[in-house]
């Protein structure tokens, strides 16, 4: 490791809320294969995203916000599955709904995310085989 994967100077009060890994009742769950490593945020607070998806180079450790998938102004609100009807709106997961717990028994971690949208129940289950 390089001595400046130890120290930098990340300031969590400049972005967008997701920058921040204190978040209130935040949950992450970390998932990868040596190819690629990502974390799902579970976050039931206001402000943050409730439910994304943090992609990142397993070589290279560092603040979210050098995450693939983080955008500078809207985080990682761009990684959240919505649920779309053809005569309304798309709805996303509403932090308050978002529940997520690791699934037992397929051989490799599989982190499970439900969420309520509307009259619709959504269960994610996001993994990362390897199967190289």
């Amino acid at each position: 490791m390089e001595v400046d994967e130890h120290f930098y100077a990340d300031d969590p009060t400049q972005g967008p809320p997701d920058v921040v890994t204190t978040l209130p009742g935040v949950k992450y769950f970390f998932l990868g294969n040596g190819h690629i490593q990502a974390a799902v945020q579970v976050c039931p607070g206001r402000g943050a995203t409730p439910a994304g998806l943090l992609l990142m180079d397993p070589e290279r450790l560092g603040p979210k916000r050098r995450a693939l998938s983080f955008d500078p102004e809207r985080g990682i609100a761009a990684t959240m599955v919505s649920v779309a009807e053809s005569s309304g709106p798309a709805r996303f997961p509403d932090g308050r709904s978002v529940r997520g717990r690791w699934l037992e028994g397929p051989g490799f971690p599989v982190a499970e995310l439900c969420w309520r949208g509307g009259p619709f129940r959504v269960t994610e289950r996001v993994f990362c085989p390897d199967e190289t």
